[in-house]
């Protein structure tokens, strides 16, 4: 949220930011506490929680950049937003740890937990400098053959990419008039 305040106050003003939580499964307290974050920072206008899974897909297919913002210490496993994200083929920003790079490569703006300047300086990078879609698509289709089971997956990460394809050709993705969304994984 520190990251969000900074970017809005200074960096990015004219960017809107939001922040996403998805349904919480045993995680209930988490969209309160986000809520409670961004008030205490008047960002409260900037949050919807509970969403549902089509419309965080939605949204994820439609906007400019994927934010994963963690703790600093929290295990980082392997987020299913992060490779939603890049088999979307939109530009992630992560934090920089060895499982995340794994993960998606150099194909990712990288930020340190716990550091807002950081993660403020690698989403203005991913605004005004994304990495060029043919990268993204090739990251996704790693991300595909790594990911993939046989027809459990493949449809959906197919329209994903499609998605991404038809927005790159309909829109020219770049900082103006951008909307972030930040996925958060709070304990």
């Amino acid at each position: 949220m520190d990251a969000m305040t900074k970017l809005r106050d200074t960096t990015m003003p004219e960017i809107t930011m939001e922040v996403i939580v998805g349904q919480t499964n045993g995680f209930e307290w988490i969209p309160s506490f986000v809520v409670d974050c961004a008030t205490e920072r008047g960002l409260s206008s900037a949050v919807r929680t509970n969403v549902c899974y089509d419309d965080v897909q939605s949204a994820m297919r439609s906007e400019g950049v994927l934010v994963y913002a963690i703790n600093p210490g929290e295990h980082l496993g392997q987020p299913r937003s992060i490779i939603e994200g890049a088999i979307a083929g939109i530009p992630l920003v992560v934090p920089d740890h060895p499982a995340m790079r794994l993960l998606v490569g150099d194909c990712a703006h990288f930020y340190e937990r716990g550091d807002a300047d950081s993660l403020a300086a690698a989403l203005a990078v991913a605004f005004d400098s994304p990495y060029p879609a043919h990268d993204r698509l090739a990251l996704a289709q790693r991300i595909r053959v790594e990911h993939s089971s046989a027809g459990v997956f493949e449809a959906w990460a197919g329209s994903l990419t499609d998605a991404f394809l038809d927005w790159r050709h309909d829109t020219g993705a770049g900082r103006d008039g951008g909307l972030i969304r930040w996925w958060n994984t709070l304990r």
